[in-house]
């Protein structure tokens, strides 16, 4: 589960990079909208936060998880579909990325919630230590991962990249 949310978290710093550099350079994006892009990838946490705490104390956590990992699979999947058949449009950047944000603030609270019940005690600091650890490494990586792959991939590459990373293999419960 630490190595999935590893690649997860890298992945969702790739995208964090890659969403605006694509806006800027392949759509021509203005600051403004660039500005806005990246606000709507992170809008979810303070608008969705609290009700989502309350809705996952009365649902089963993995399948939640798994459900919000697909979905965020297929939504940033459509990005290089779409570059690749010459409809990718600033409009569908803004909506994978709140639709993503969305998912993902229900993934992260569902994740918190879930590790405690795999982990007690010294192990769970541990395991708690790892995923802070993978969250620092990831916001180094991701950006260095991102660039590249965008310089020597292109858009199409650069946009699949978190599309694969996404799905991050959870426990049997």
């Amino acid at each position: 589960m630490w190595f999935g949310q590893s690649v997860s978290l890298i992945g969702d710093h790739v995208s964090l990079f890659t969403l605006p550099t694509v806006a800027l350079l392949t759509l021509h994006a203005s600051s403004l909208e660039v500005g806005a892009l990246n606000a709507a990838t992170t809008i979810a946490y303070p608008l969705l936060g609290l009700f989502v705490g309350v809705w996952l104390n009365r649902v089963r956590l993995l399948p939640t998880m798994i459900v919000c990992d697909v979905a965020r699979v297929v939504a940033f999947a459509s990005l290089p579909v779409a570059a690749a058949a010459g409809w990718l449009t600033l409009t569908q950047l803004f909506v994978v990325a709140v639709f993503a944000g969305a998912c993902s603030v229900v993934f992260d609270i569902s994740y918190q919630s879930y590790v405690p019940t795999l982990l007690q005690g010294s192990a769970l600091a541990r395991g708690n230590s790892r995923l802070v650890a993978s969250e620092a490494v990831a916001k180094f990586v991701g950006p260095v991962l991102a660039s590249g792959l965008l310089q020597f991939g292109g858009t199409i590459v650069g946009l699949s990249a978190n599309a694969s990373s996404c799905w991050s293999p959870a426990p049997a419960a």
